[in-house]
């Protein structure tokens, strides 16, 4: 609901992640890869993505057939409001301290 509030999906909030680690060598490829996702449910992804303002994309200049995928100025904002979420505090704040350095390794 909180994401929902922002006008993100989980599965888009999980994506931004996504884009963000990888940096600057994001492929539609890799992203289905880390977000454990089917290669054609992440391209429709992705152009929805697009068309929100949420990402960039452009061809790859090392292989034609590919295309790097970036945040936008505008996804980078969501990216960051993603990540501020109240529940998630509230969760987080029964754990020990050894507790929430066991989850950060994980």
């Amino acid at each position: 609901n909180e994401l929902n509030n922002r006008g993100l999906t989980a599965v888009e909030a999980g994506a931004l992640h996504v884009i963000h680690v990888i940096g600057g060598k994001a492929t539609p490829a890799a992203i289905s890869k880390n977000m454990l996702r089917q290669h054609h449910s992440v391209t429709a992804l992705l152009k929805r993505m697009e068309n929100k303002g949420l990402i960039a994309r452009k061809k790859n200049t090392d292989r034609k057939n590919t295309w790097i995928v970036s945040l936008t100025e505008k996804g980078e904002k969501a990216y960051a409001n993603s990540n501020v979420g109240d529940s998630l505090y509230e969760m987080l704040s029964v754990l020990t301290d050894e507790e929430k350095n066991q989850l950060k390794e994980k």
